[in-house]
């Protein structure tokens, strides 16, 4: 199997990097072997230099694992309590967010607005190396959009502010504890938290796509990303990683348990996302993942624990296929089928076109052509998977006489989110 699953992890990297000329690590670790580990494409397009496997890549949002882990490892020696108030560690947090814990902070629920989705930080704050005590007020001064624990919304801001925790219960800075309890035990040698002036061997330079085609990768002060995206690592290196956290080197059975469990809301509605990880199954196989992407970077971490099987993917272009990808990887790794598709008439594609709204207002508009609905492929059963990236799916339900009027849109790992027609 080793070099026949090699062969076929090859073609279907180097399919998607041929489009850009940047590069992709990739390692498999599979039944107590690293079976795949590789470098694609090049590291620096200017000096024409390769990635190698052990090429360093800053993972992004893969960090945000890794600092939930530091979190629960704290936990478990009695410096944190996951359901305190943040401001018991950060006392200069309004008292108006008390409500808000640390376990919110960790599944995304604490309603707190990301720091770094506005265009203003994008072209002004985002591009300064702040001081931390600026950073943290910063950080602190975002509002409230809905109730802690009323519902998920992916949030860089709480991560960050949970590096400023372990931070103020240690007495030390957040790289140090890092280096000391996670990446030194682990023995990855080459993983680090990124600042603006450390050189970094063997570091690949970050890319986009923009019209003219490979462009370098917009500019972000790079301590900015503390616990929500700021570490940078290899393939090789987050394999051991991930390897430490299943065998308990790193935290209890019950800590990486509660870590994987759903998240419960107010409402006593579940959520596939834990303490840091993205949970749920994939054609059968229990799963959890964490994806990354921002400022030339992308990259993703699956691990199958019952296959014993981890798959992990770091690009050095933004907005790369990475799911995809990874998803193909994993099939391939797993033995499992591919997505089945057929052709749709344009008669029967109407009932699926038309503009869907969710509950929070965000809107998709779908149209139909002879063959299909645009940017879908049909499985059968009012199913459709994305024609770009097949892990999206794409479930039609209630017709009516001006088609059908909801469609639940999910990944693999995560629950289906409703939109409704709106027109």
């Amino acid at each position: 199997m080793g070099e026949a699953l090699s062969r076929a992890i090859d073609v279907i990297v180097e399919t998607e990097l041929a489009v850009g000329g940047a590069g992709a690590a990739v390692a498999v670790f599979l039944g107590g072997e690293l079976v795949h580990h590789r470098g694609y494409g090049l590291a620096n397009v200017e000096l024409g230099v390769p990635v190698e496997a052990d090429t360093v890549f800053p993972i992004c949002s893969i960090s945000k694992p890794i600092t939930a882990v530091l979190v629960m490892m704290l936990a478990e020696e009695g410096l944190l309590d996951l359901d305190a108030p943040v401001r018991r560690y950060l006392p200069t947090f309004d008292a108006a967010h008390d409500a808000i814990t640390l376990r919110h902070l960790l599944t995304h629920t604490s309603g707190l607005k990301n720091y770094n989705a506005g265009e203003r930080f994008l072209r002004h704050e985002g591009r300064l190396a702040l001081p931390s005590a600026e950073r943290l007020a910063f950080l602190l001064s975002q509002p409230t959009e809905f109730a802690s624990g009323e519902r998920y919304a992916y949030c860089n801001t709480g991560y960050v502010l949970l590096g400023f925790v372990i931070e103020s219960v240690t007495g030390r800075r957040f790289h140090e504890v890092l280096r000391e309890s996670v990446f030194e035990p682990c023995g990855m040698g080459q993983s680090l938290l990124l600042d603006e002036h450390t050189i970094i061997p063997k570091r690949a330079s970050g890319y986009e796509l923009g019209k003219r085609g490979l462009q370098n990768a917009w500019y972000q002060a790079l301590t900015w990303r503390g616990g929500a995206g700021g570490i940078a690592s290899t393939v090789g290196d987050l394999i051991r990683w991930t390897e430490a956290l299943e065998t308990g080197r790193l935290i209890g059975a019950e800590s990486r348990a509660e870590m994987l469990r759903p998240v419960t809301l107010n409402d006593g509605s579940t959520f596939d996302y834990g303490l840091g990880w993205g949970t749920g199954a994939y054609q059968g196989q229990g799963a959890y993942l964490h994806t990354g992407g921002g400022f030339g970077y992308s990259g993703e971490l699956l691990r199958f624990p019952d296959a014993g099987a981890t798959v992990v993917l770091l690009t050095n272009l933004y907005r790369f296929p990475f799911h995809q990808v990874g998803m193909a990887i994993a099939r391939q790794v797993l033995g499992l089928p591919e997505p089945v598709s057929r052709p749709q008439p344009l008669s029967e594609a109407r009932a699926y076109a038309g503009l869907y709204r969710s509950a929070d207002g965000v809107e998709f508009e779908l149209h139909a052509a002879e063959g299909g609905v645009v940017g879908l492929v049909y499985c059968g059963d009012h199913l459709f998977h994305g024609r770009d990236d097949v892990e999206m799916v794409y479930r039609f339900s209630e017709p009516g006489p001006a088609g059908f009027r909801t469609v639940h849109v999910n990944g693999p790992l995560f629950p289906p989110f409703p939109y409704h027609r709106a027109a």
